[in-house]
């Protein structure tokens, strides 16, 4: 499955790659918003996206909103990821749109999390784009 990946910091934007790669996944990593627009623009169909709240210029969660109000902007899986972790936090990424959430700085278990969200997605996903596992 192809996944588009939103994330600033370069430490952290390799190691959520690697860990996506390793399940078999294609990923195409951004530093901001703009780029993921510009990716996006080019008329590549993502059915995962994992956005970073805080991003320089325009944030995770006003991406969230905008790729919502887009025509099929619902037949994306968008999984935000920050170090924000207070209930407001959480609320306002869900009424952006976001599909689930994630705090910083993600230990195993929110690692299975993380996994866990690509299910459904890999369950809709055609045949051909399947998810893998490399377990």
């Amino acid at each position: 499955m192809r996944i588009l990946l939103i994330e600033d910091h370069a430490d952290s934007r390799r190691n959520l790659r690697r860990l996506i790669e390793q399940r078999g996944h294609e990923v195409i990593a951004c530093a901001s918003a703009e780029e993921a627009e510009a990716e996006l623009a080019k008329g590549e169909r993502f059915p995962f996206l994992i956005l970073d709240w805080m991003l320089p210029g325009k944030s995770g969660v006003e991406l969230c909103a905008d790729l919502r109000a887009r025509p099929n902007g619902d037949e994306m899986y968008i999984l935000l990821v920050t170090a924000r972790a207070d209930l407001e936090d959480l609320e306002q990424a869900l009424a952006s749109g976001a599909n689930d959430y994630l705090t910083k700085p993600l230990d195993g278990c929110c690692r299975g999390k993380a996994e866990s969200s690509f299910a459904p997605i890999c369950a809709r996903a055609p045949m051909a784009t399947r998810c893998t596992s490399s377990s």
